[in-house]
């Protein structure tokens, strides 16, 4: 007891100081954790080496994840994402699956663990890839919408892969100590022969009849049972547990892992009325218990056959940074996407995800991988997790750079763009937009009421359809595109207008804003550019490029509010709130119309 007390103490501790680490590097909490276990396990300190609390732990971290998932598990979001995300996103786990898979049969895995590499390199992290795109505003681009899209594609694949590949344990029994229903056949007689297709048929004949009994429990015993009890939020919650370790048992009993049988739950659960407040209560207990699994992925890091670990990082690198890349630019240029489009959601795709580790961890507890599989992952982990953020922060550049090597993939299959383009070669507007958004729908009508010759340029084909409808001129590219300034005659423009997010510098260049201020202005001295800053600092930056105007909110709303309060009448306020709440009002209509 004072050993596992020490162990959770350890971990704990561990966990918050990696954390704090993780959070100043800028990095994400999951490597924190990873790290915390990897410092005190026996790879480094050796503080924490007793492999049997760690292995619980860690079972018990898997089965709380597993059962909020199923919980949480909305499948209306593959709706939401669009027909094109969702077989983008099947056939990139699909393709670079079955690639990797065969990859590693040749290199001498066998056919379940090459399972499990496959899928592995295949899933990326939706946690680290969401969030960078989230800091820099480009969640609502074209790359950033298919790259949400696919993600969403792979967590719901990922779940999936987990349930099934749980079922393939490689004759280890998970329910130890328990009987099993082919424990019980095979006393009697019965049952397929455990080679072969009797395997698949053993399989499909427990999976239906474990489903037939959760099904029954969840339909017939749950509600009679939960009469009464949620009136007491102390019962209610260890009834809820009770229920989870029921069906765990239930899984362990017809030989499907335990964390098979907590999905199970948590997708029946679902369901029920109360499905908020059982997520409200389960997830302090789930977010303490996913600590300790990932704190105790790293405790599992073993350096015991360095170089079987070193070629089985190589591989899993290759297929993660090379393969899986390759995969995804070559499926978005065959649906006709631009080199840029495809090229960034491809490279924002190369890591090892959240989702790996999670499934590697249960083939490890499964007895389907051996040990060193998880090192081999954990550590590909870590650095791929790490490189992304540098690898989306320096995208823009590494696509300059590679650009030419790209071009001839859209001389081979096309590109939708030339479709959205209505305006003439050599066009020249009077007024130009660089990005369509609800900020630009009013200046928009204006130009329109002056009759300016207008251009609207933006990278997301939908955005523009609402005005290529109207026969108003539109191209769709990207602020940054060569071609686009040697199509379109920019001398006559007096106004443009760019509402796209700075960027930061990249290695080829200068930031989108100030490219494209230096490319008007080469075209037009005296036209007018406003752009759009986050910050001070880069507001300056860009008056120094050239801008005209730089709208930087913090300094236009620190303006309005002064000159407001300074007033000896407030009515200037109430007028001006009126006058918001009417726009406000007006774009979210705009919003709803699109």
């Amino acid at each position: 007891m004072a050993s596992l007390i020490l162990i959770l103490g350890l971990m704990i501790i561990g966990a918050a100081g990696a954390a704090l680490l993780a959070r100043w590097l800028k990095q994400p909490l999951i490597l924190g954790y990873v790290l915390a276990g990897l410092i005190l396990g026996p790879a480094t300190t050796g503080l924490i080496s007793d492999p049997e609390p760690i292995a619980l732990l860690s079972e018990l971290g898997l089965i709380f994840l597993m059962f909020v998932i199923g919980l949480e598990l909305d499948l209306t979001k593959l709706r939401d994402v669009g027909s094109v995300s969702v077989l983008l996103g099947f056939l990139q786990v699909a393709l670079t699956a079955t690639v990797s898979a065969v990859a590693a049969m040749v290199f001498g895995f066998t056919f379940i663990q090459g399972l499990y590499l496959g899928l592995l390199i295949s899933f990326s992290s939706t946690l680290v890839v969401v969030k960078v795109l989230v800091d820099r505003h480009e969640l609502s681009s074209l790359h950033g919408e298919l790259t949400l899209g696919i993600l969403v594609v792979q967590d719901i694949l990922a779940v999936i892969g987990l349930s099934l590949l749980g079922a393939l344990k490689a004759g280890e029994q998970i329910a130890a100590g328990l009987p099993t229903f082919q424990g019980l056949l095979a006393a009697f007689g019965l049952g397929f022969p455990a080679t072969g297709l009797g395997v698949l048929a053993n399989l499909l004949v427990s999976g239906l009849l474990f489903a037939a009994v959760a099904f029954l429990f969840f339909r017939l015993i749950v509600p009679r049972a939960s009469q009464g009890i949620t009136s007491s939020s102390e019962i209610f919650f260890v009834s809820v547990l009770a229920a989870v370790f029921l069906v765990a048992l239930f899984a362990g009993f017809f030989q499907f892992s335990f964390a098979v049988g907590a999905f199970v739950a948590g997708i029946a659960l679902s369901s029920s009325l109360h499905t908020h407040d059982i997520i409200g209560r389960v997830k302090p207990l789930r977010d303490f218990f996913l600590i300790l699994f990932f704190v105790s992925l790293g405790l599992q890091v073993l350096f015991q056959n360095f170089v079987s670990q070193f070629w089985l990082v190589i591989f899993i690198l290759v297929g993660c940074l090379i393969l899986k890349p390759a995969i995804t630019f070559l499926l978005l240029k065959l649906f006709r996407y631009n080199d840029r489009t495809s090229f960034m959601v491809a490279v924002h795709l190369a890591q090892v995800g959240e989702f790996g580790l999670v499934l590697i961890s249960a083939g490890v507890i499964a007895g389907n991988l051996p040990q060193s599989v998880l090192t081999g992952t954990v550590l590909t982990t870590i650095f791929t997790m790490t490189l992304t953020a540098y690898i989306m922060k320096y995208d823009e550049g590494l696509y300059r750079r590679l650009r030419p090597y790209l071009e001839p993939f859209t001389r081979l299959f096309g590109t939708r763009d030339a479709e959205h383009h209505t305006a003439p070669h050599k066009y020249q507007p009077e007024a130009v937009i660089f990005g369509v958004n609800t900020m630009t729908a009013g200046i928009v009508e204006q130009f329109l009421l002056k009759k300016r010759k207008l251009l609207l340029v933006d990278a997301n084909p939908n955005r523009l359809v609402p005005y290529r409808e109207r026969s108003i001129p539109v191209v769709c590219s990207d602020a940054t595109n060569e071609d686009l300034f040697t199509r379109m005659d920019f001398s006559k423009a007096a106004v443009v207008i760019s509402t796209l997010h700075n960027r930061t510098e990249t290695l080829a260049g200068p930031d989108t804003n100030t490219y494209l201020i230096k490319r008007v202005r080469e075209a037009s001295k005296d036209a007018v550019v406003i752009v759009t800053a986050e910050t001070e600092e880069w507001g300056r930056r860009l008056y120094a490029a050239g801008a005209t105007l730089v709208l930087v909110p913090s300094v236009m709303g620190r303006k309005v509010l002064s000159h407001l309060l300074s007033a000896e009448s407030l009515d200037d306020v109430r007028g001006l709130g009126k006058e918001y709440d009417h726009e406000l009002r007006k774009q979210f209509a705009y919003l709803r119309k699109w």
